[in-house]
């Protein structure tokens, strides 16, 4: 169901990094307690202790930081490591369980790496959910999809948040999110607010309550505040529904909106434009990523494509090793890897070996990247190693090696994208795909193209090193959306085994 879909792709990464319900990784897989660290692996233990016993685990997590992390000190010093730990194993004793655990996971996040984190939420703080997910727009904060009984706080941009300005409620958790940029850190930031005993434990609630309010600014200027109720420890359920289906059923999708699957092409004959949606990088059980990926650059041979979009926006890991097609398939096929015909849209959720990806685009090819930055940094850590803590039966991974796949003097917070386009909520609930847009609105005679230089240096550029702020996703922004016309349909899609000439308008 394209619901159910949708709404697990669009929280993507941050549900894995609050969740820890998969590995999302730079390479190939997580490496449980071996080698250096199996004096400080235990199995979990079948009841915790109190947090008052803790004490030790603190300890362990600091030496297991100092031990695996290539660089745990890049940014938060040894010291500073030292006294939060020592903060921590005072204040345990006055501390419940579901607070002690956050706890855990803000040392882990002063590492300031992505996959240094819990490697699963920690059993005390399961049980209390809101049953809304919402995501970050130029507009605002929004409901992008959840339980439709509140459909009146759909498509508005949400004010406030338990009691709290939404910003300052996503800046209260911010201390306890794993990321290596501020951008990467807002959709996992919303997610931690949607648990309920996380609220308690920053002080935004006292106790578990039953309800949570929710504000929205409505057109008219007035705020709506609804009482939003906490359901079980879930996640998507399949009674949910996006904001655009909700609010807009009857409007034309985008076309990354109607494909599936962990890749999938859609071929735009008036535009002779190849559009491949990339959102995970795992072979499929009857095809692998290099079986894909030969075929669509078969099929851009054979249609004589003049424009290819590669779409990376929701893809936020998997196997590094699967990347290696996709470059090089791409580097022997000049006819794309032009400047002005390549492009690859980016988001914050574009992050691990998805990241990679980009950065080796960057350096190998002559793509242009549009939409926002992304969502981790162009070298990042990665390949983590779990630790279990024998006292709390907290679970950890820290990440052990550094992918350094830019320049090693690269020290940008994200990709900045040359063609800015950021997603809308107004633009997702008309049906509407801004980055798209942008593509075909490009000519190869922008002056953009000149300026790039070669493939190897562009990441030195001044519109990369410039590109510390990235104010219409962090400034604080709540408004109205102004209506925004329906695309005309577009697309078929793109069967790469079939003669292109067959390939004509649905």
């Amino acid at each position: 169901m394209k619901t159910e879909r949708t709404a697990r792709r669009g929280v993507g990464a941050a549900l894995l990094v609050v969740l820890g319900l998969a590995s999302v990784l730079a390479g190939t897989a997580t490496i449980r307690g071996e080698g250096q660290l199996d004096d400080v692996a235990h199995p979990k233990p079948p009841h915790p202790q109190e947090p008052s016993a803790w004490a030790a685990d603190v300890d362990t997590l600091l030496a297991a930081i100092r031990r695996t992390h290539p660089d745990p000190y890049r940014v938060a010093s040894a010291t500073a490591f030292d006294s939060a730990g020592a903060t921590l194993k005072r204040r345990l004793p006055s501390l419940p369980a579901h607070a002690a655990s956050l706890e855990m996971q803000r040392l882990l996040a002063m590492a300031a790496d992505g996959h240094t984190e819990w490697a699963s939420l920690p059993e005390s703080l399961r049980g209390s959910f809101l049953p809304i997910i919402f995501r970050r727009f130029e507009e605002g904060w929004f409901i992008r999809t959840g339980d439709p009984r509140y459909r009146t706080l759909f498509g508005k941009p949400i004010t406030a948040f338990a009691g709290l300005p939404m910003d300052d409620a996503v800046e209260r958790v911010i201390p306890y999110v794993s990321g290596e940029n501020a951008l990467g850190k807002l959709d996992a930031a919303a997610d931690l607010l949607r648990i309920v005993t996380v609220l308690d434990a920053v002080g935004m609630a006292t106790g578990i309550p039953d309800t949570v309010p929710v504000s929205v600014l409505e057109p008219d200027g007035s705020t709506t505040t609804v009482a939003v109720a906490v359901t079980g420890d879930s996640w998507v359920q399949p009674t949910w529904i996006d904001v655009e289906q909700l609010l807009a059923p009857d409007a034309s999708r985008p076309v990354s909106e109607r494909l599936d699957g962990n890749y999938e092409c859609a071929w735009l004959p008036t535009e002779r434009l190849l559009y491949v949606e990339f959102s995970e990088i795992r072979d499929e059980d009857d095809r692998s990523v290099a079986e894909f990926f030969d075929g669509v650059y078969e099929f851009a041979r054979r249609a004589g494509a003049e424009r290819y979009v590669l779409d990376l926006r929701e893809n936020s890991g998997g196997n590094n090793y699967l990347n290696g097609p996709v470059l090089r398939g791409l580097i022997a096929t000049p006819a794309l890897d032009r400047p002005g015909r390549f492009f690859v849209m980016i988001g914050p959720d574009t992050y691990s070996a998805a990241m990679n990806l980009a950065v080796l685009l960057e350096r190998h090819t002559h793509a242009l990247f549009v939409g926002s930055p992304t969502g981790a940094t162009p070298n990042h850590f990665g390949d983590t190693r779990i630790v279990e803590l024998p006292g709390s039966g907290f679970r950890a991974e820290i990440s052990e090696l550094y992918w350094q796949n830019s320049d090693p003097r690269d020290t940008r917070p994200w990709i900045t994208p040359d063609i800015p386009a950021d997603p809308s909520a107004a633009a997702l609930i008309a049906g509407r795909d801004p980055a798209l847009e942008a593509v075909l609105a490009f000519e190869t005679s922008d002056s953009l193209v000149s300026t790039f230089g070669p493939p190897m240096a562009r990441w030195g550029r001044n519109g990369q090193l410039r590109g510390e702020q990235w104010p219409s996703l962090l400034e604080p922004a709540a408004r109205s959306l102004d209506p925004v016309p329906a695309p005309e349909p577009v697309t078929e899609a793109c069967v790469v085994e079939d003669d292109p000439g067959s390939m004509g308008n649905p």
